[in-house]
C-alpha cells in the first residue's frame, strides 16, 4: 500500500474482520482502521477506496466535509406524514466497508445536524450500532460495518 508493507497488512486484516459476537455493549471481532499521515487534498483516500472496492462486494466512500456532515442524514428517520422510514447514510447492510475521508475536513462550524451525524458515526464505529430516529423515541439497532 503506497510502499508501506505494514499498512497493507493492516488493511488486509481490517478487510477480514467481522463482528462475530456481542457481549453487553461490546462488539467482538470489529477492527476499525485509521490510516494517518495522508496529505490533505490528495487522492490517496480515493485510491485506497478504489483498491478496497475491487476486493469486496459492498463498499461506500464518504468524504467528511462540513457540507456532508451538516446537510446529509446519517441516521434513518421516521416520517409520520408519509408513513415511511427515510433511509440514512449509515443504514447499510452487514459487512459493508465504509471508507471515511478525514482529509476533507476543514475548519468551520457544525450545526446540530452535523453534531448529531458525527455522534451517530462515532457510535457506529465504536459500538457497531445505528440509531433509528422515530421522532418520539430512538432505537439502537446492531450493525456490522467495516470502517
Amino acid at each position: 500500500l503506497m510502499g508501506v508493507a505494514l499498512a497493507a497488512e493492516y488493511v488486509l486484516l481490517h478487510l477480514l474482520s467481522r463482528v462475530y459476537s456481542r457481549k453487553d455493549t461490546l462488539a467482538l471481532g470489529k477492527f476499525s482502521l485509521n490510516l494517518t499521515g495522508c496529505p490533505n487534498g490528495g487522492v490517496l483516500p480515493q485510491t485506497i477506496y478504489e483498491l478496497i472496492d475491487a476486493f469486496v462486494p459492498k463498499s461506500v466512500f464518504l468524504p467528511l466535509t462540513l457540507e456532508n456532515l451538516n446537510s446529509r442524514q446519517f441516521c434513518p428517520k421516521k416520517d409520520y406524514s408519509a408513513n415511511r422510514l427515510k433511509s440514512g447514510l449509515l443504514q447499510l447492510t452487514d459487512s459493508t466497508n465504509l471508507v471515511l475521508d478525514e482529509t476533507a475536513l476543514v475548519a468551520g462550524q457544525l450545526d446540530t445536524t452535523g453534531v448529531r451525524n458525527l455522534t451517530a458515526l462515532g457510535n457506529a464505529i465504536r459500538w457497531q450500532k445505528v440509531d433509528y430516529d422515530f421522532v418520539y423515541h430512538s432505537a439502537d439497532f446492531p450493525c456490522n460495518l467495516v470502517v
